[in-house]
């Protein structure tokens, strides 16, 4: 699941149709939100730089070779310069760098502020989830409104949310439309679609 998979107008086509097929069986109002990162990180990239800035003034001063303070000076300023670059520029080193805590908690702060902005809670029966996944950290949340009662959704509904999150970890941009899909016969169970049912909230991704 690179970033081309939920941001390309293929990838959200077959979100959509994934949305609709779910929702064909369900009251439940499904949203999928993509972002491309919940949080700067850039104290990531600081932290890269100091590393490489420290191992190489380290050799430096131990090195056989005598270098002057300004040679060292200058070399310091370039390794900080080219760590913290390393970690803009490649997402696996800031990930690395950063706590898993840290990622999860700002993709779920995230999450509940996209419900919120998207009018998830919008909906007359209550009945809105939002499906939220944060590409650079590779974590998706799933934000249900408070006339979703998922504790009573059983082990099923746990285990589709528990696959959604595994393909987004995984980048598996296919695995993740299944996993979704699974959601219908789920929801289906407990809230089955109505005849008179109005789809209240968009259906692609936001």
């Amino acid at each position: 699941m690179t970033l081309a998979s939920f941001f390309s107008d293929d990838a959200k086509a077959r979100t959509s149709a994934a949305v609709k097929a779910v929702e064909a069986w369900t009251s439940a109002e499904i949203v999928v939100a993509a972002r491309r990162a919940s949080g700067h990180y850039r104290a990531a990239d600081y932290h890269a730089g100091f590393a490489i800035m420290g191992v190489l003034v380290a050799y430096m001063l131990v090195s056989p070779t005598v270098f002057t303070f300004g040679t060292i000076a200058l070399e310091g300023v370039c390794a900080f310069a080219l760590g913290a670059l390393l970690s803009a520029k490649v997402s696996a080193v800031r990930r690395w760098l950063v706590r898993k805590n840290t990622l999860a908690d700002n993709v779920l702060r995230a999450g509940r502020a996209a419900f919120y902005e998207l009018g998830i809670s919008n909906t007359s029966g209550r009945n809105g989830i939002l499906v939220f996944v944060s590409a650079f950290e590779r974590t998706c949340v799933i934000v249900p409104d408070i006339g979703i009662q998922a504790d009573q959704l059983g082990a099923e509904y746990r285990l589709a949310c528990d696959r959604l999150q595994r393909a987004t970890y995984q980048m598996d941009f296919n695995a993740f439309l299944i996993a979704l899909e699974q959601l219908g016969p789920i929801l289906g169970t407990a809230m089955p679609r109505r005849e008179d049912d109005v789809n209240e909230l968009p259906d692609e991704v936001q």
